[in-house]
């Protein structure tokens, strides 16, 4: 997104949560530890992250911007863990689910 990519970098040994690395290989920011989102779904849409922590069930809408890391809003939506499906957003809504649920969440504008 604009030039540089928003990803999970967590591994089975390393948990460096969420970061934002320039198209150039350097990294500009990272969450590490806390807080670190585990394996859940992410994706950039109109200048926001949206991630689902992949074993708090906590989705976080995060700022789309390479300077920091800067969280919008979060809130409790799933709970049967490993939550690590790929979210995806259609219309404003947004479909997220664990092992037990599929939810539909109308996101607020921007």
């Amino acid at each position: 997104y604009k030039d540089h990519i928003y990803a999970n970098f967590n591994t089975k040994r390393t948990f460096d949560g969420l970061a934002c690395v320039g198209l150039d290989g350097r990294i500009r920011w990272k969450t590490g530890r806390k807080p670190n989102f585990e394996k859940g779904g992410i994706l950039v849409a109109d200048g926001v992250i949206l991630t689902m922590g992949g074993q708090t069930g906590t989705l976080a809408m995060i700022e789309a911007t390479p300077d920091t890391y800067k969280p919008l809003a979060e809130a409790k939506v799933l709970s049967a863990r490993p939550i690590w499906a790929t979210l995806t957003l259609v219309d404003g809504k947004l479909l997220c689910r664990d092992q037990r649920q599929l939810k539909c969440l109308q996101l607020p504008a921007r």
